[in-house]
């Protein structure tokens, strides 16, 4: 057979197998609306997930850090006269 007319055949018979594919029909609309519902639901929890995780990485710094220990070097540093009191 010629490439001029094979090329034509290999046009027809991947359109049809496009249209064969196309009319088998696939999940109906309840399990797409399932599937969707899914996967939202499961993107929420991995958003709330690494929302926590983020704010524990975020806050343990200040979780550890107390007050009374940046006075005590305010103070400190004022008493070495590091700092001048204001008046």
């Amino acid at each position: 057979m010629k490439s001029s007319r094979l090329v034509p055949v290999i046009i027809i018979i991947a359109v049809a197998a496009f249209v064969i594919y196309s009319l088998q029909g696939g999940s109906n609309e309840e399990d797409y609306n399932a599937a969707i519902q899914k996967e939202r639901s499961e993107k929420e929890v991995f958003m709330k997930r690494m929302m926590l995780l983020l704010l524990q990485k975020i806050t343990s710094p200040l979780r550890n850090f107390s007050i009374f220990q940046l006075i005590r070097n305010i103070e400190s540093k004022q008493n070495f006269g590091l700092l001048k009191a204001r008046k």
